[in-house]
């Protein structure tokens, strides 16, 4: 008969290789058997978190602080959830007890937007600890979130002195290199993290979307396949395998991924408008205009705004010559 434990140690080897799913079911099965283990709760709350139900991490974390008043992790990351949900002031809560409980826990002051002082807290653990790896990642996230992006890499690159298998700075560092357009870097770095966690689907996603950079369209449809595989809800992996096949003049099939983007995310302006320039590349102005009228009711920056409503009236134009 599998004990409780026996599913805990499960639940963490699915969570490890990105099987949230998985990882729920098994964490389930040991709260069952043990409900009284206030780290179960916590590790299904962060299994939820991953796989986006925000509400049942919530839930979850707090069930952990009702066995375990104490555990400044649970407050931090169920204010991580309530920040994902827009519930701000609950996060902030959550945040600054979690600091009274550990003044040590400097993941919650960058949380806060207390930049600055995570930073010195970061720097200071460095320098009490040079070797503690944890510290340099964290600090490499405070300087992204301050656009410092070479401080950012220098911080990545010694956590991996430290620990060569820190796996979440091969995903992060590799995004970063996609951003500042070293597309080679960030496949390979993706590629190493995709080596040691084959299940996470955002990093085949950001895999792609450095193939999509570099014009390699079917390597980005390979892999924005592969994570819709492993997250068939996954929105933006179905809207940009949309505009790959879009580039590849695959217009049906563009046509069918970005309308399930658009069922999946009713409220992102992106798929709306690339599926109204599919319609347009197939001389459909009538779906087109349509498209492009509905994304401009949704958010977006000026500049976005700007441009589909310049394609708007080049396709009502288009349509009145026909």
């Amino acid at each position: 008969m599998t004990t409780a434990e026996q599913f805990h140690e499960k639940g963490i080897d699915f969570f490890n290789n990105g099987d949230y799913g998985k990882a729920i079911e098994a964490h389930t099965q040991a709260i069952r058997l043990n409900p009284d283990n206030a780290d179960l709760y916590g590790d299904r709350a962060e299994s939820y978190y991953e796989n986006g139900d925000y509400d049942k991490a919530i839930a979850d974390h707090t069930k952990r602080i009702q066995l375990n008043p104490e555990s400044a992790e649970s407050f931090c990351f169920r204010g991580d959830a309530y920040f994902k949900k827009e519930k701000y002031d609950a996060a902030m809560a959550d945040f600054t007890e979690a600091i009274r409980l550990a003044p040590q826990f400097a993941e919650a002051y960058q949380a806060l937007d207390d930049l600055g002082h995570a930073l010195a807290d970061y720097t200071e653990a460095i320098r009490l600890n040079p070797d503690y790896a944890e510290a340099f990642y964290s600090r490499s996230l405070a300087y992204l979130a301050t656009d410092e992006v070479e401080l950012a890499i220098n911080d990545f690159d010694k956590t991996l002195q430290i620990n060569p298998d820190y796996v979440l700075v091969y995903k992060r560092r590799g995004n970063v290199y996609n951003r500042i357009g070293e597309r080679d870097r960030a496949i390979a770095d993706l590629t190493k993290s995709i080596k040691l966690i084959p299940g996470d689907p955002v990093t085949f996603y950001f895999r792609g979307c450095a193939y999509a950079e570099k014009e390699d369209f079917n390597r980005a449809i390979t892999d924005y396949t592969r994570a819709i595989k492993l997250n068939p809800d996954f929105a933006e992996a179905f809207c940009e395998r949309g505009k790959m096949y879009g580039m590849q003049r695959k217009l049906d099939k563009a046509i069918a991924d970005l309308g399930k983007a658009i069922s999946l995310d009713p409220n992102n302006a992106d798929p709306v408008y690339f599926r109204g320039m599919t319609y347009a590349l197939q001389d459909d102005y009538i779906q087109a205009i349509s498209d492009y009228e509905a994304a401009l009711t949704l958010d977006m920056d000026d500049e976005l705004r700007k441009e589909i409503t310049g394609d708007l009236e080049e396709a009502k134009r288009k349509r009145r010559g026909k």
